[in-house]
C-alpha cells in the first residue's frame, strides 16, 4: 500500500460522512415535509454540497503524484472535505425544532454557512497551489478559476445580501460552476 493509498482512506471516510449526512438530511426533509415546508434554495444547496463532495473525492486521486507526504500537507488535503461536511451540518443540524421552517433556518444560518463556502474556496486554492501548482493549474485551467471565483465572490455576496433572488441565483450559479468544472476538466483522471 502506497502512502497516498493509506492517507486516502481517511479522506474517503470524511467524504463518506459528509455525503451520508446530506442524504440523511434529505431523508429527514422528505419524511418530515408534512410538518414543515421545503425551501428550494436549501434543497439546491443540499445537492450542491453532496455533488461537491463527490467531485472532490473524484479529483483527489490526482494527489497520488505527490512523492512525499508530511502532516501539514495532509491536513490541507483534509480541510476542504471537512469544511464541506461542516456546511452540510449547518444545512441539517442534528437537532432542529419541529416547528422551524427550512427557509427560516437557512436565512438564520446563512452568514455562517456562506463563510464556510468562502473558506472551502480558499482551502481549494491553497490545496491546488500547494500540490504541484503548475501541473494542476494547467490541467484544471479556467474551469477551476470559474469555480473558485463563483465560490469566493458568490459566498461573500450571499453573506452580505439576504435577498431570495440573490440566494437562489447563487445556489444555481454554484451548481452550474461545479458542472462546468467537471465538464471542463473532462471529468477524467489523468494516468
Amino acid at each position: 500500500m502506497s502512502t497516498f493509498e493509506y492517507l486516502s482512506v481517511l479522506l474517503s471516510i470524511i467524504v463518506g460522512v459528509g455525503i451520508t449526512h446530506m442524504i440523511m438530511g434529505l431523508g429527514r426533509l422528505i419524511s418530515h415535509s408534512s410538518g414543515r415546508s421545503i425551501y428550494w434554495v436549501h434543497l439546491i444547496w443540499t445537492l450542491n454540497i453532496a455533488l461537491y463532495l463527490v467531485v472532490y473525492w473524484w479529483w483527489a486521486i490526482n494527489l497520488r503524484v505527490l512523492d512525499e507526504w508530511s502532516f501539514l500537507p495532509f491536513l490541507v488535503v483534509l480541510l476542504e472535505p471537512s469544511l464541506l461536511c461542516l456546511a452540510g451540518a449547518i444545512l441539517y443540524p442534528v437537532s432542529m425544532p419541529p416547528d422551524l421552517e427550512y427557509k427560516t433556518h437557512f436565512y438564520r444560518s446563512r452568514r455562517v454557512f456562506f463563510s464556510v463556502i468562502v473558506a472551502v474556496a480558499v482551502s481549494d486554492l491553497v490545496l491546488v497551489l500547494y500540490s504541484a501548482p503548475e501541473a494542476h493549474l494547467t490541467v484544471l485551467g479556467w474551469p477551476f478559476y470559474l469555480l473558485f471565483l463563483t465560490s469566493f465572490l458568490g459566498g461573500i455576496t450571499a453573506i452580505i445580501f439576504d435577498s431570495e433572488r440573490v440566494q437562489g441565483a447563487f445556489s444555481i450559479l454554484y451548481c452550474c460552476a461545479i458542472f462546468i468544472f467537471v465538464l471542463g476538466t473532462q471529468g477524467s483522471i489523468p494516468a
